[in-house]
């Protein structure tokens, strides 16, 4: 039997299918720009195609998962709990995780107690912050990520605040 994690976030739906093992098969990542039925709808029939006679299960996550887990009748894990319960399985020597989705930001410390903290006040170190800076740039996340790699430059950008950051980045 296969099974298939669904997180439908404020920017995008992400699914992965794994087995028995927990080995990834499949995964996809789509931007919902706002239409989240039909882009999860299209993701989950791509999956389907992949897999057209396994059983599979389904479990949901994210911001805005549980009201397609609640009309479909499926099991939801808060974001943040299935988060750290993949860390402790799949690489349980972490200490500290970083969950950046489109719209906030959150850090989960593991050791030592466990402890939560999110920026809740500015949309400034979030994806969808990135995904602007990444097009002001004329790439995508990915492009921007293999830029930075490895560069010793810092150049000063604000970090309070998203609209200002944007601005310190415009003439770099």
């Amino acid at each position: 039997m296969l099974h298939a994690g669904v997180d439908i976030g404020s920017k995008t739906v992400k699914l992965v299918v794994l087995d028995d093992d927990r080995e990834l098969l499949y995964d996809s990542y789509e931007r919902h720009l706002s239409n989240v039925r039909e882009t999860l709808g299209y993701t989950l029939a791509r999956a389907r195609m992949r897999f057209p006679e396994e059983r599979m299960t389904i479990g949901v996550t994210g911001s805005a998962g549980m009201q397609f887990a609640d009309l479909l009748d499926l099991p939801f894990a808060q974001e943040v709990v299935a988060a750290r319960t993949a860390v402790e399985r799949r690489i349980p020597q972490v200490d500290v995780a970083i969950e950046i989705g489109g719209e906030d930001s959150k850090i989960l410390f593991l050791t030592g107690g466990e402890e939560l903290r999110m920026n809740s006040t500015c949309a400034g170190g979030t994806g969808g912050f990135i995904d602007t800076i990444a097009g002001m740039l004329d790439m995508n996340a990915e492009a921007l990520n293999y830029c930075a790699h490895g560069c010793r430059t810092v150049h000063a950008i604000a970090s309070r605040c998203a609209v200002f950051a944007q601005m310190d980045v415009r003439p770099c």
